[in-house]
């Protein structure tokens, strides 16, 4: 499962970056007590609005105007709670 996580991780920040960010944080924090791991991916890029932020888990929203769907986050979401 952890190598289909990083694909999620690498295309959340590819798509940061086709969106004009020059500047890309990933960061991943362990908390062994609580067994654990929150992923934080921050850029310097546009921002979202208010709608996009309420529609990123939504996979039938995309700001993207060559497909339809925006599977990147809820894809990412899946993997993740799969996990356990």
């Amino acid at each position: 499962m952890l190598p289909e996580i990083s694909l999620h991780i690498l295309d959340v920040a590819e798509n940061s970056v086709r969106a004009g960010a020059t500047l890309v944080r990933i960061e991943v924090l362990a908390d062994t007590a609580e067994n654990t791991l929150s992923v934080t991916i921050a850029d310097n890029g546009c921002g979202m609005s208010e709608e996009q932020l309420a529609k990123v888990e939504d996979p039938f929203f995309t700001t993207r105007n060559t497909r339809k769907v925006g599977l990147g986050i809820p894809f990412f979401k899946q993997a993740a709670l799969a996990t356990g």
